[in-house]
């Protein structure tokens, strides 16, 4: 063995963890040799690890060709019932309770547009409103609150419409269980159920129809408010009798299935 081989054995050997027990040129050449194959083999094995962390950061990458992750709206703070409610306060909370129960029942990235009132007795929401304003309709019927509005989602397009009607104190205009027998005999209506709902009132679902045209209607009756909803499956709102030959059907059902117009008509905020 070469003298400089001899050296770089024997500084393998002592720089091994053990101290060394003799120094025997064969131990010695032995112990070189076993030192220099675990620096090999640690060597390898850390290349190894800086591989697959690299590997492993690369695919855990977001894929930059992946559609933008869209979220619903967060609910915001509505403001609460009041004594001696003005018109105002109300039309103020209707439509804060409304736009949270409606965002929270429309699919992540939904876009919403208001649609126009063709009513001349409807008091409009100014230009740059939330599309989920309430319009006010003027006397005779008043603190009667109205929403029409689009909804465009990966079904299609959609439309829908819903009416609150506030009552005093001295009406009672709850449904009677049992009424759907009137809207059935209309040519126009499909189906029809009603059910015991919230706040001592009926609730009533039923579905009018006409040319593929489809408009699912629930009903909240109770003592003090009407609420309805009307739920099509084409782009503008409108009952579909009128509308069968001109409306094209543009999604192949409405925007809400009757879970989500129920929560929306029950929600508690839209109690008088």
């Amino acid at each position: 063995m070469e003298d400089i081989d001899f050296r770089t054995a024997l500084q393998d050997y002592v720089t091994r963890e053990e101290a060394p027990s003799t120094l025997a040129e064969g131990a010695i050449i032995s112990a070189s040799k076993q030192a220099r194959r675990l620096r090999r083999y640690a060597a390898v094995g850390t290349v190894t690890a800086v591989v697959a962390a690299v590997t492993a950061g690369i695919s855990l990458l977001p894929d930059r060709n992946a559609p933008p992750q869209l979220h619903k709206a967060a609910p915001v703070a509505c403001p609460g019932q009041v004594q001696a409610e003005t018109s105002a306060q109300l039309k103020a909370r209707l439509e804060c309770v409304l736009g949270n129960a409606i965002r929270a029942e429309l699919e992540p990235g939904a876009r919403i547009v208001a649609m126009p009132y063709d009513q001349p007795w409807v008091v409009v929401p100014p230009p740059g409103s939330d599309p989920l304003a309430l319009a006010l309709s003027s006397p005779p019927a008043a603190d009667k609150f109205i929403l029409r509005f689009q909804v465009t989602d990966s079904q299609g397009v959609g439309s829908a419409e819903i009416h609150l009607v506030p009552y005093d104190g001295g009406r009672d205009p709850k449904g009677a269980l049992g009424d759907c027998d009137r809207y059935l005999s209309g040519k126009n209506a499909l189906t029809c159920r009603d059910e015991l709902g919230p706040r001592d009132g009926v609730l009533r679902l039923r579905t009018e129809g006409v040319n593929g045209l489809e408009n699912d209607i629930v009903e909240l009756h109770t003592t003090d408010s009407l609420i309805s909803i009307d739920n099509f499956n084409y782009a503008t709102p409108g009952v579909p009798y009128r509308l069968g030959k001109t409306a094209p059907v543009t999604r192949q059902k409405p925007p809400f299935d009757w879970a989500q117009l129920v929560r929306i008509v029950s929600d508690p905020g839209l109690a008088r």
